[in-house]
């Protein structure tokens, strides 16, 4: 087991995303019956420095919403102008219930891999393995 040096915000999608992502990707009741199941029952964790207070936290949330929510947003609409304007914290907030979790542990015995989003999504290539 590895300590990693990261705290987490755990995300979980609320009513108002969940109707976001039905008005962009459903076209009938049982694709709208599947999505709204698929996002109650999974969330994304996204590693942040470590925190050492709730104000690291709060940091956090204020620093990465537009990049959290755009990570997001295009996992189910590649299509910007269907974006809302303002990508912030107060959205995230009002899109998702968000955890937090001081520290983090690797029980995996593969190697870590790293990779840079945009990097992937332009090359699809690994930028580091630890």
């Amino acid at each position: 087991m590895k300590m990693l040096n990261r705290s987490a915000l755990r995300l979980r999608a609320r009513p108002a995303f969940i109707a976001w992502c039905a008005s962009v990707v459903v076209e009938d009741a049982g694709e709208l019956e599947v999505l709204k199941s698929q996002l109650e029952q999974t969330g994304s964790i996204y590693l942040i420095p470590e925190a050492n207070c709730e104000q690291d936290f709060i940091d956090a949330v204020l620093t990465h919403a537009p990049d959290i929510l755009k990570n997001e947003l295009n996992a189910w609409c590649i299509d910007l102008s269907f974006w809302p304007e303002k990508l912030d914290a107060e959205l995230l907030e009002q899109w998702f219930a968000i955890g937090t979790e001081l520290m983090s542990f690797d029980l995996a015995s593969e190697p870590l891999l790293v990779a840079d989003t945009q990097q992937l999504a332009d090359e699809g290539e690994l930028v580091e393995i630890f």
